[in-house]
């Protein structure tokens, strides 16, 4: 993964705050605090470069970003199931013809489609939106074509069958939402963190990184790994709610860094949104045998009641997905390239 670790950042005394409808004060929620302990989970040595993982009808899937091969298959896929200790079925196989693509490090998990049974992901290299099924033979389906006049776009999600959302660079807006079949737009302006116009680099690290849809409240969520918040929004782009933890210390009297890592890996489901959290700050250059003295945790916000599990994991992790009904966690281990895939228990 990105993180390179230089210190950590004291969060005991934080609150969690909500801030509801656009509200400029927010209201403190009660958190539930437990520790959990990991399990190291699935095949050894076989599994590549993980850059994220998901549950799709039950089925563990992970996305491989390397050129990477199994077995006497030659062949290298960008999704692979991962069936208790072994490999299951791989599909979106690299390469350059017409249902491939040319790198797994150009492709992007959006999200999971359980109505569908598919899988959403974002190809970097056409600003496309695509839709595919976990089988081995599948094809993938473009869902939607990132208009050109827009460039450098980080993630697109779709809403409904007229209507996708995108983010980017900071010029173009925070979010973008697009309605294809009366090609009208939707910008939602930037929140202005300084009391001055923002430098070039200082713009390019406010940028939105990533965004999802929640379709039980039929929402927006959007986030940055320098952001110490979540944001919601309904999808006419007005305010829904902002999850928060702490204070953005990258946020400073003298301009804005990316000195401290906060939320990544979120993911949405029914009426939950959860991600990792970190609170830490980096360096290039930091020394890898130190990584183990850092811990991610995992915050699971309750969109309708508000309320919020503070789960402390047992180590640095860089990805994670819930199974609701097996009240099961699983993460992707920092530094770990024996047996990355960790499980824990929710109590």
């Amino acid at each position: 993964m990105f993180i390179i670790l230089v210190g950590c950042s004291s969060e005991e005394d934080a609150r969690f705050i909500v801030n509801q409808n656009g509200d400029s004060v927010g209201v403190p929620l009660n958190a539930t605090t437990q520790e959990l302990q990991g399990i190291s989970f699935g095949p050894k040595r076989t599994t590549g470069s993980i850059n994220d993982i998901c549950l799709l009808d039950s089925l563990l899937f992970i996305k491989n970003d390397k050129l990477f091969t199994y077995g006497d298959d030659k062949e290298a896929y960008v999704f692979w199931n991962i069936d208790r200790a072994k490999i299951g079925h791989r599909f979106l196989r690299v390469g350059e013809g017409p249902d491939e693509v040319y790198s797994p490090q150009l492709i992007k998990l959006i999200n999971t489609n359980q109505e569908s049974s598919s899988i959403d992901y974002f190809n970097f290299g056409n600003a496309g939106l695509y839709r595919i099924k976990p089988t081995n033979a599948s094809q993938p389906q473009l869902l939607f074509q990132v208009p050109k006049k827009y460039s450098q776009i980080q993630s697109c999600v779709k809403i409904n069958d007229s209507i996708f959302a995108f983010v980017g660079p900071l010029d173009m807006g925070e979010v973008i939402i697009a309605n294809i079949f009366d090609s009208s737009e939707i910008v939602v302006p930037h929140k202005q963190p300084l009391n001055r116009e923002l430098n070039r680099e200082e713009a390019k690290r406010l940028a939105v990184a990533d965004i999802g849809y929640n379709r039980a409240h039929n929402c927006l969520y959007y986030w940055s790994i320098d952001f110490n918040s979540i944001y919601l929004r309904h999808i006419d782009g007005s305010p829904f709610k902002t999850y928060s933890f702490g204070t953005n210390k990258n946020i400073q009297e003298d301009g804005y860094s990316s000195d401290y890592m906060y939320y990544y890996s979120l993911k949405s489901e029914g009426d939950f949104i959860y991600g990792l959290y970190v609170g830490i700050s980096s360096v290039e250059g930091f020394l890898e045998e130190y990584i183990p003295l850092f811990k991610s945790e995992l915050h699971l916000y309750n969109i309708r009641t508000d309320e919020v599990t503070r789960y402390k994991l047992d180590r640095l992790v860089n990805y994670c997905t819930i199974d609701f009904d097996q009240r099961l966690i699983y993460a992707v281990e920092e530094d770990n390239e024996d047996q990355p895939i960790v499980v824990y228990k929710m109590n």
